[in-house]
């Protein structure tokens, strides 16, 4: 029985919302609302070949702030097709589920969004057309049922589902054969080395490694079989399928033929720097080396050959203090915890970030003036660009936190995700409060203490907060040429405690929620950003594109099991170097409460 119809089948008979629908449409131009200016976007045909999907929630209007509906690929099931990306789920039976089913149901809700990242060269622009061409994506994070859609052409709708002994039976049935068949139906097999699962899986879709990549990670975590799971079986499993997939990934990017345990191809052979030498750390030996080692598992051969090569090209100057364990975390990870902790918002979520060495100095171009009526064929003289300078320095963020002994049971995938999400809520949630109150003593400058703040110049002050005048000389208080791109910073309290239902003087109100995101709007056609560091009665208004953080060298993680004798604990220790500071004070007002 096929895979995807034994899914269909066991999550119809698990619940009565089944619901199914189209997320994503190729080649169908659709016209993007954005407050820089309306674009044509296209997302064209494969685009998702080799995304990453799993983990992919299910949620309603992108709320991240709500529980998901359901999760790929468990509760969820996404298939990439000719046409686009398909998508099936069973709600769970919660009040919130049943309203949005209901809404389905009735036709009040037919359309779906999702979000999702592109690489590098995945998109260009048309200029001539003003037509944003996504080639690649790779990955995606939600698939989102939606009130308005930015595709028209996507769509929603429930079906019905089974009940009595025919749901029983083929809720017995699904769970038979999936407990005891491969995905393609045969009986489950045991590999003793990475070659012999790569080998297994490499003619295999994506979307089918995915899957078995995912049980396996259950099975790991769960114990499965009644606890008595291979669990370095199923480690090896997951390797190989690991390598099988990237290996499909170079083929369709033309990199050559990727990693190959079998032919003996190597990281050497992508990953690499403009300049055509090889950056180690992006490398996916690396980084299954850099999990392992910290979850005391088996390296293979070439993970083991790329874990040495990154220690001896390991960036010591700037982790001194770190033990000879202390390894950098991928980048693929990197780039994983920055877009987390971009995703939790605030100040941080807009400022400039930097990936550039301490202590040098790096220009910043800053607005130029308008442009002048001249006499025709008269000479023009030249103007001369203003160029501001960033220095940063080199502060350490030191966070260490502990978690059973029993991750070593995890998959591979789990723990860099559980990883990701513990530096995004603690080395990023650091370094976010710097960015507005860092005292720039042994830390990074935050922007309310790192700008000279003048009453008059670029900092007002009230008595009361309810005046639409008060905000709207905040905005012409702005230095001309930074007004492209501003936006208001404060605390939720301030947002929704004084400036939520005030008007202006045609008794419009100023603040207008976005319809299609819930829970960020504009004031004065400025987009509002919510940060929880923000002290209250304090607004700021600005372009925070210049204010700048800076992760030279990334994040180092090491593990000590120093603990572990009387706790069963393991710790592990992250420490990164990076300094916060404003590059172009002028670029920014202060609002604030006598």
């Amino acid at each position: 029985m096929n895979e995807h119809r034994i899914a269909e089948i066991r999550a119809a008979g698990e619940s009565g919302m089944s619901i199914q629908g189209t997320p994503i449409v190729y080649d169908i131009p659709t016209v993007i609302n954005d407050p820089a200016g309306n674009y044509t976007e296209i997302i064209r045909r494969g685009a998702l070949d080799g995304a990453e999907l799993t983990g992919a929630r299910l949620l309603y209007n992108h709320d991240l702030n709500k529980v998901p509906l359901a999760k790929f690929p468990t509760t969820m099931r996404l298939a990439i097709t000719p046409a686009g990306l398909n998508m099936s789920a069973d709600l769970p039976d919660t009040e919130a589920a049943r309203e949005i089913y209901a809404a389905i149901k009735r036709g009040d809700l037919s359309g779906m969004s999702f979000a999702f990242t592109v690489p590098k060269d995945g998109d260009n622009y048309d200029r001539a057309s003003n037509t944003r061409i996504i080639s690649r994506i790779d990955k995606v994070y939600d698939v989102s049922i939606v009130p308005f859609p930015a595709y028209p052409q996507t769509s929603i709708e429930a079906r019905a589902a089974m009940t009595g002994d025919t749901k029983q039976k083929a809720i017995t049935l699904c769970n038979h054969i999936l407990k005891n068949h491969t995905l393609k139906g045969e009986p489950r097999m045991k590999f003793t080395t990475t070659a012999e699962a790569f080998n297994h899986y490499r003619t295999a879709s994506i979307e089918d490694m995915e899957k078995r990549a995912a049980e396996i990670k259950t099975e790991i975590e769960t114990g499965g079989n009644g606890g008595n799971a291979d669990i370095e079986a199923l480690n090896i499993e997951l390797s190989g399928i690991s390598e099988a997939r990237q290996n499909i990934i170079d083929k369709r990017e033309n990199r050559g033929v990727g990693f190959n345990p079998i032919t003996g191809a190597n990281f050497e052979q992508r990953a690499s720097y403009a300049d055509g030498t090889v950056d180690i750390i992006s490398s996916v030996e690396y980084r299954n080396a850099f999990y392992k080692k910290l979850l005391g598992q088996k390296l293979t051969n070439f993970e083991a050959a790329a874990w040495e090569k990154a220690q001896t090209e390991k960036r010591a100057d700037s982790f001194n203090t770190t033990t000879d364990s202390a390894a950098v975390i991928p980048t693929q990870t990197l780039n994983e915890v920055i877009s987390k902790a971009r995703k939790m918002g605030g100040l941080l979520s807009v400022c400039r970030s930097f990936n550039i060495p301490a202590k040098i100095s790096i220009p910043v171009g800053t607005p130029t003036g308008a442009a002048a009526w001249n006499t025709e064929g008269a000479e023009v003289e030249s103007e001369k660009v203003n160029v501001a300078s960033v220095n940063f320095g080199a502060y350490e963020i030191l966070k260490v936190f502990s978690i059973s002994a029993a991750v070593k049971r995890m998959s591979v995938p789990a723990f860099e995700n559980y990883l990701a999400d513990e530096l995004a809520s603690s080395v990023m949630a650091t370094l976010a409060d710097g960015v507005v109150n860092g005292t720039g003593d042994n830390q990074g400058t935050g922007i309310l203490p790192g700008v000279e703040w003048v009453d008059d110049e670029n900092a007002l002050t009230y008595e009361n907060w309810q005046s639409f005048a008060n905000l709207a000389k905040t905005v012409a208080k702005l230095k001309r040429g930074y007004a492209n791109g501003a936006k208001w910073v404060m605390n939720n309290a301030m947002l929704f405690t004084h400036l939520y239902g005030l008007m202006d003087g045609n008794g419009r109100p100023i603040f207008l929620q976005n319809p299609q995101i819930d829970g960020i709007g504009k004031i004065l056609g400025f987009d509002v950003i919510v940060d929880d560091y923000m002290p209250d009665d304090v607004i700021l208004f600005g372009n925070f594109q210049y204010m700048g953080y800076n992760l030279p060298e990334g994040i180092a993680v090491e593990a000590s099991t120093q603990s572990s004798f009387k706790s069963g604990r393991i710790d592990y220790r992250a420490l990164a170097i990076a300094d916060c500071k404003p590059i172009v004070p002028e670029a920014f007002v202060k609002l604030y409460k006598a």
